[in-house]
């Protein structure tokens, strides 16, 4: 047995209807076998990991609020020099079963 396990409690919320969140633009991951694993603030820059969930290569687009995009290793390190992301879109080739680290801004 989980020790550690409770019952779930739920609450009614009671903020008035009118601090409702208004709709806001966020990101975009179009690639079949491609999932968003982690997003996460590094200084000035939105780092997003993508994964290929496959056992071939494939192409992923990412869209968003975003005008430059650089890749870098596991621990935030650049590796390679910032590149213009059109209109907000970026396109990557991830092979199989690969992790790719991006820095958006």
């Amino acid at each position: 047995t989980d020790r550690y396990a409770h019952p779930a409690m739920t609450q009614s919320g009671g903020a008035d209807r009118s601090t409702a969140l208004g709709s806001s633009a966020g990101l975009r991951l179009d690639g079949e076998g491609v999932v968003l694993s982690a997003v996460r603030r590094r200084g000035d820059w939105l780092e997003v990991r993508l994964v290929a969930e496959r056992p071939d290569p494939v192409r992923a687009t990412l869209r968003g609020a975003f005008r430059e995009a650089r890749t870098v290793d596991l621990l935030g390190r650049p590796t390679g020099t910032p590149s213009d992301a059109a209109d907000g879109e970026l396109t990557v080739e991830l092979g199989a079963w690969e992790l790719l680290t991006i820095q958006l801004r």
